[in-house]
């Protein structure tokens, strides 16, 4: 069953497999600010396995990896300005997701989420996903690129 807010004028509905059994459950037992606390943490894991960085967490890995001038995941080239706006503003999201979620819910014991407000940020924690996995290493395309098996520009 989705998790689906139907009292909203904009209904957000989220498959299962948006999140881990545990998120889920959290969150269908009123535990709100946990389960989104809990998506964040796995976004940020997440990013550090794609990365490679296991020696990295929080702030430090998400700057490194999403770095303006030595990224370790991008999208594709940053060659041109739109490509360089798009990685520096997807690095904003997830520095701000780290910053005003992950941080806040994991360090202010008082702060709770209503059900709507848990919603809004799981829907962003899910599409912060989708967007993560369509990025690569920026090495492993350096490397591809070098090789000739990249077929044309991403």
């Amino acid at each position: 069953m989705p998790v689906t807010n139907d009292e909203a004028p904009l209904r957000i509905s989220l498959p299962d497999d948006a999140f881990d059994e545990e998120t889920l459950r959290m969150f269908r037992n009123g535990h709100f600010s946990e389960a989104v606390r809990r998506s964040a943490q796995l976004f940020e894991i997440e990013v550090q396995r794609i990365a490679d960085r296991p020696d990295l967490e929080g702030k430090n890995l998400l700057e490194q990896a999403f770095s303006e001038q030595k990224p370790t995941l991008v999208f594709g080239p940053l060659d041109t300005m739109a490509q360089k706006d798009r990685h520096q503003g997807f690095r904003s999201l997830v520095v701000g997701l780290h910053r005003a979620v992950r941080n806040v819910l994991t360090h202010d014991p008082h702060l709770r989420l209503d059900r709507e407000e848990a919603l809004a940020w799981l829907a962003f924690i899910h599409t912060m996903n989708q967007w993560l996995s369509t990025m690569h290493r920026a090495d492993s395309r350096s490397e591809a690129e070098a090789n000739g098996s990249l077929a044309g520009p991403a």
